[in-house]
């Protein structure tokens, strides 16, 4: 198990031993010790006066900028209005609060839901400005330089085949040198770079594939196997406890009424002998996967021109609703006109257990058996999943993952099943 501050640590086992969803939307929605916004930006900081710090560092960051523009946006982070940090954003509060790089990492990751991406030239040079503390001016003039190496702006780099760890063997000692040397090595590794996480995307597209064909392909039948198996011996169960009632009701009913004919008790069960027929999976849409997986009807999303509707939300509703996908948002994900959220990674994994992808259980593995090694599986592998895209692991106090936190503490992907759509509906009564 990862090593966790008290307080995660506190929220960690809240998760996994609440009594009722009732409870668990509670303290998800009330908690003190659940993390929002504001509570990142004081933790990072160094002064008892965060929004003094913020809005005096952006202005010399962003000096075109009117200090009241500022001055809002500060108070929207601390209030919770905005749960999530643009990555430029992070980086430059990260330069305010002068953070070492490792800290910095860590800071993004909470604020911005990644760290360093270090294949993107962006990130790569902010990395720089961080161990070098350069100054904004000095920053924005060796953005510019680096920017002039390609042909479209660095942000729009993409590269399908290249991994981020060799890129980061090779890119460690050039950190520490000249800005000369960190061009010349921009330049070179320019097939290289790209700003999407490509080992996401790739999770990204085989999730979504084996939904969209029903989890009919290749190994993931084994899943359907198992689940249908479980799913008849569930309604066997039922069935048989039904036709004991029946049966005790029917032998009530003869020693009063002799002469009785069959109940309609027992002709509705005789009708449901059949009713154990093996699931048999179909192809989905997108909007389909969305209604199902994603749960896209149940999470409100802005209405335009209805700031009010905004304004009625906590920080903490927020922060769970912020970049839930549409259809819109995965068809860009799809053709890489968009990265891939943290976020949807999380959704499309429980909707499919990791199933094509390299985080599933070994074949020769026996299967989990107690409650706390089932659960223990599925949140080690996701842990697994979401570090090998750069992304943060699951965080106890982080509000989203709190909730997945909790959906899967039994270990049962039927049981989350249940208990995520719950959790959203009470989270937002009205959505």
């Amino acid at each position: 198990m990862d090593a966790m501050t008290s307080l995660s640590r506190k929220m960690f086992e809240y998760a996994l031993h609440m009594d009722s969803i009732q409870r668990a939307a509670q303290v998800l929605l009330s908690h003190p010790h659940i993390r929002t916004m504001g509570d990142i930006l004081m933790e990072f900081s160094n002064t008892a006066d965060v929004k003094k710090q913020l809005v005096d560092g952006l202005f010399q960051w962003f000096p075109e900028s009117s200090r009241e523009a500022l001055d809002r946006k500060v108070r929207n982070w601390l209030n919770g209005k905005t749960q999530s940090l643009t990555k430029e954003d992070a980086f430059v509060v990260s330069r305010i609060f002068s953070l070492s790089l490792e800290r910095a990492n860590e800071f993004l990751k909470m604020a911005a839901g990644e760290g360093i991406h270090w294949r993107n030239p962006e990130d790569i040079v902010w990395a720089y400005s961080i161990v070098h503390t350069l100054g904004p001016e000095e920053s924005r003039s060796l953005l510019h330089r680096a920017n002039a190496l390609y042909e479209q702006p660095m942000a729009a780099a993409i590269s399908a085949d290249a991994y981020t760890a060799d890129v980061f063997e090779k890119l460690q000692p050039v950190l520490y040198h000249s800005q000369e040397e960190l061009l010349s090595f921009l330049e070179a590794q320019k097939d290289s770079l790209g700003a999407l996480h490509n080992t996401a995307y790739q999770l990204f597209c085989q999730f979504m594939d084996i939904l969209s064909k029903g989890y009919a392909d290749g190994d993931v039948a084994a899943l359907f196997q198992e689940l249908t198996a479980k799913e008849k011996k569930r309604k066997e169960a039922e069935k048989a406890d039904r036709e004991a009632t029946a049966r005790m009701e029917r032998e009530d009913q003869k020693l009063a009424h002799p002469l009785n004919k069959t109940s309609d008790k027992e002709k509705r069960l005789q009708e449901m002998d059949g009713d154990t027929e093996l699931y048999r999976p179909e192809a989905m849409s997108t909007s389909e996967i969305l209604e199902i997986y994603l749960y896209r009807s149940l999470v409100p999303v802005k209405e335009r021109g209805k700031g009010s509707t905004e304004a009625s939300f906590s920080a903490i509703q927020r922060s769970i609703r912020q970049n839930w996908p549409d259809e819109a948002t995965l068809s860009k994900m799809k053709s890489r006109k968009k990265d891939v959220t943290r976020k949807v990674l999380i959704l499309l994994f429980l909707a499919t257990d990791g199933f094509g992808s390299d985080f599933t259980l070994d074949e020769d593995d026996e299967e989990p058996f107690t409650q706390e090694e089932q659960f223990l599986d599925l949140y080690t592998r996701m842990n697994f999943m979401l570090a090998s895209c750069g992304f943060q692991k699951l965080d106890p106090r982080n509000p989203f993952d709190w909730m997945i936190l909790y959906c899967i503490s039994t270990g049962d992907l039927w049981e989350s099943d249940q208990r995520l759509p719950a959790m959203l509906r009470a989270a937002f009564p009205e959505g």
